[in-house]
């Protein structure tokens, strides 16, 4: 329901602004999709061989690597404020709220079922202790996108060089970093303590 109606919004905006103009919003929300396969992806190679064999640390890294692109569209309200949509911009507004949504959705998603699944091997706090740290470094990945212009590609590409500076920004962040990355962190950690508290609930 949520994708038909994205999709009606989208095709009533390109009308309405030009085509081509939220292009940027299908590219987004595709990324914002692809860790949930890759999810999947991870829990049946662990169910094979276990955590730590190589296939699942590489799923693992794949995961972890694509999962900030499902937070990072909520970024996309900046373009509200841009001239190709000023003559109507709750229209646009409307539109990324949808996307931003269906994103989050979906990187809530898959991070819950590897939480369900690493839970079964960790104690309960533990598991929750990495699920928080996968939200940190999906935080700085929104940051590292964002203002540093870093996509997922360069993870491929320019493993090293992303490494570095990812690990410089956790060791010596500057304002903007910290003030960005703990906004997101604490924002995402309230929302999924809320899902995990809700769905803990249903199972007991």
């Amino acid at each position: 329901m949520g994708m038909a109606a994205a999709v009606f919004l989208y095709l009533g905006s390109s009308a309405y602004y030009g085509s081509g103009t939220l292009d940027y919003l299908l590219v987004n929300l595709f990324l914002a999709f692809i860790p949930v396969p890759l999810a999947y992806g991870l829990l049946g190679s662990e169910r094979r061989r276990g955590w730590g064999d190589l296939r699942t640390v590489l799923w693992g890294v794949a995961w972890l690597g694509f999962l900030p692109n499902s937070f990072y569209v909520v970024t996309d309200l900046t373009h509200v404020f841009e001239d190709p949509y000023q003559t109507w911009p709750l229209l646009a507004a409307s539109l990324v709220i949808l996307f931003a949504a269906l994103s989050m959705a979906a990187g809530f998603w898959s991070l819950y079922t590897v939480h369900r699944a690493a839970g079964k091997r960790l104690r309960g706090s533990t598991a929750y202790l990495v699920v928080e740290l996968v939200l940190l470094l999906s935080s700085l990945g929104v940051y590292l996108g964002k203002v540093q212009r870093w996509n997922t590609w360069d993870i491929v590409t320019r493993p090293v060089e992303i490494a570095t500076a990812s690990i410089r920004l956790l060791l010596t962040p500057t304002f903007g970093v910290a003030l960005i990355t703990t906004f997101f962190f604490v924002t995402l950690s309230g929302v999924y303590a809320v899902i995990w508290f809700l769905s803990s609930k249903k199972r007991y």
